[in-house]
């Protein structure tokens, strides 16, 4: 078999994923497709058809029963490879295909970018974490300045993407005691590719670390300043026999609000996709916790107005006697 057509580099598992094929005579043939993982070298699926001189498959299926959608959180400022990027091939009949890389969204291979929707300009409390997924080539490099009064300090940090996105963690804890601004330049390939500025702020107590992927497969942090409970709700299993009743937790949770500040129209538009991610986590450590999101309907604001988004949202109980 032959391939006739693959798809691009940059294209999105989101997505179909088509290779078409056909043999090199105008005979029938049998033949094992297999998808590959090129950097494990692991087999993702291998199945057969039978009597083609034609066929084609979609991967995109096979690929996203295999990935790990869940951030992974280095325990260090810097970037890591970005979770949902991969390099597959596919082998029909003994002929190979060239290898393709793909992600969660499509982009663009041949130029280096930022994968963001907020704003330039950020708050971050002490101990959070935030995070920008930015894309290379070649090289990705972060010049992080940190600031108290008029004193400041810069540090680089160089990270070689082997053309794959990467995601870039800022962890609070990691900056000199008593911080009060960060700013970080991010150059990809040598090309200036934005500037975040952050003002450390306290925590706030009633507050939560919300982190989901953008239309773009960019990871996005932002925390509600406000969590309210608004629900509770218990499952108890009932057994009744010869000695009495015995009832047993099996489940249970809680439905929560989380309330954003009032945020420029930029801010909220960046909020609002949130809703559209299939995945939402709450930042608790190192460790993000599944967020099941109970409504996903919002309003839009005037374009001048400044707005708050509400999300409500289900927690799982933990602890207590089952």
């Amino acid at each position: 078999m032959k391939f006739i057509n693959i798809p691009d580099n940059g294209s999105s598992w989101g997505a179909p994923l088509i290779y078409k094929m056909e043999s090199e005579s105008a005979e029938r043939v049998d033949a094992e497709v297999t998808i590959i993982d090129e950097e494990s070298g692991d087999t993702l699926h291998r199945k057969m058809l039978y009597g083609v001189t034609e066929a084609e498959t979609d991967i995109a299926p096979y690929l996203r029963k295999a990935m790990n959608r869940k951030p992974y959180i280095p325990q260090r400022t810097g970037f890591v490879y970005a979770e949902g990027a991969m390099t597959v091939s596919v082998d029909a009949g003994g002929e190979k295909s060239e290898p393709r890389r793909v992600f969660r969204a499509a982009y663009d291979p041949s130029r280096a970018a930022m994968m963001t929707t907020q704003p330039q300009r950020r708050i971050i409390a002490a101990g959070e974490i935030d995070t920008v997924t930015l894309y290379a080539t070649q090289m990705l490099t972060a010049t992080v300045e940190t600031g108290e009064g008029e004193q400041s300090t810069t540090a680089e940090i160089y990270f070689p993407t082997d053309a794959t996105p990467c995601d870039f963690f800022l962890r609070a804890e990691d900056l000199p005691e008593g911080t009060e601004r960060i700013a970080v330049t991010f150059h990809g390939d040598g090309e200036l590719l934005g500037r975040i500025e952050y003002t450390v702020v306290e925590p706030a107590t009633a507050g939560r670390r919300v982190m989901w992927y953008n239309r773009m497969g960019g990871l996005e942090c932002y925390t509600y300043p406000l969590c309210r409970t608004i629900e509770a709700q218990a499952q108890v299993s009932v057994t009744r026999t010869a000695e009495g009743v015995t009832a047993r937790l099996t489940g249970g949770g809680h439905r929560v609000r989380l309330t954003s500040a009032y945020e420029t129209r930029q801010q909220y538009d960046a909020l609002h996709e949130a809703m559209f991610s299939p995945h939402v986590w709450i930042l608790a450590g190192d460790e993000p916790e599944e967020l099941p999101l109970l409504t996903r309907r919002a309003d839009y604001p005037e374009p001048q107005q400044l707005a708050c988004l509400e999300l409500e949202a289900e927690q799982r109980w933990e602890g207590g006697v089952r």
